[in-house]
């Protein structure tokens, strides 16, 4: 999310681009295709209902906040949007009262999106084309491990559109505040929607969203200011791994802790750990391959049944890094 000037090997870039011309092509050509796309069927993790602006039934409505300016027609093209419901499947997590709680989130269609190659392969822009599965995996396991943000203040960075985990941490948790962040301004226009579509679900949380630079972080909040910090898939340009682990170690209060769910992608992970191994005097981690029983299973049926799920790219581990 910064503007240095590491560069990406020829590589790295000329696969993107084919990757990313496939997509774009489809697209124009109104032809997309989990081929294209390269998107797997998803970890089934939720109960998701999608409706068009127009279609969200009144009931729907009635539980949230639609009195804002929901459309922001100047700013985005509000006809490559749809609403996603979203609703647990595993109601027995819940309680009485939350079993009625939903989380409404307005979400791009790709299929209906002019989404340009420099979209695709941006660093500040990669959140701006969907929700993707790996954040769908976050918010489950922040709704499995609610506990953890108890009375605790926590950012969610990388969101993209949805910003769904800090969503969930607002509406089924008791966290004393969360902010909801991404650099791109266009998710930040989307993670403001949602935050206050939403806000009628919150208790004594307070949720925010913000624009936010993984290198700007020292104008945008004071040192020590958040006790969790939340990550979905956002170690894929390694460029800016150091930005990252310097943001963890401005921002983290000490004893805090950041959950970053992400997968292989490669040796991304990999070099993540080694850079993040050299600051090992502020900062231990833990990786974790099978950290829930549910997405573990999930996992090893898409490996089985969906020819598009390939587990280096779809299926993320669980870091969980520690401020000493």
């Amino acid at each position: 999310m910064s503007n240095n000037n590491k560069e990406l090997t020829q590589e790295q870039i000329d696969r993107a681009k084919s990757r990313w011309i496939l997509l774009r092509n489809a697209l124009l050509k109104g032809k997309i295709t989990p081929k294209h796309s390269n998107r797997h069927s998803g970890f089934d993790l939720f109960r998701k209902e999608n409706y068009s602006l127009e279609e969200l039934p009144e009931d729907i409505k009635n539980g949230f906040n639609m009195d804002i300016d929901i459309n922001d027609e100047d700013k985005i093209d509000i006809k490559e949007y749809e609403y996603i419901l979203y609703s647990k499947i595993d109601e027995d997590l819940l309680n009485e009262e939350e079993k009625n709680k939903k989380i409404l989130v307005r979400n791009r269609m790709i299929e209906k999106s002019s989404i340009t190659l420099k979209e695709c392969t941006s660093f500040d822009n990669t959140g701006n084309i969907c929700i993707w599965p790996s954040e769908e995996v976050l918010a489950y396991y922040c709704l499995k491990n609610i506990e953890t943000f108890d009375e605790k203040k926590v950012l969610e960075i990388g969101a993209g559109l949805g910003g769904l985990g800090g969503l969930i941490i607002s509406v089924y948790g008791n966290a004393t505040s969360v902010y909801i962040t991404d650099g791109n301004e266009r998710c930040g226009i989307n993670l403001d929607c949602n935050v206050q579509l939403n806000n009628n679900n919150y208790d004594e949380t307070e949720c925010n969203s913000k624009v936010l630079l993984w290198n700007d972080v020292f104008d945008s909040f004071e040192e020590n200011s958040f006790d969790v910090i939340i990550v979905a898939d956002c170690l894929f340009l390694q460029q800016y791994h150091e930005d990252l682990i310097n943001l963890m170690n401005y921002l983290l209060s000490p004893n805090g802790k950041c959950i970053i769910l992400a997968p292989l992608r490669d040796n991304s992970l990999r070099n993540f750990l080694v850079k993040l191994g050299n600051h090992e005097e502020h900062l231990s981690y833990e990786k974790i391959e099978k950290y829930d029983d549910v997405i573990w299973e999930s996992h090893l049926k898409l490996k089985e049944n969906d020819k598009n799920y390939n587990e280096d790219i779809h299926y993320p581990y669980l870091l969980i890094i520690n401020k000493l």
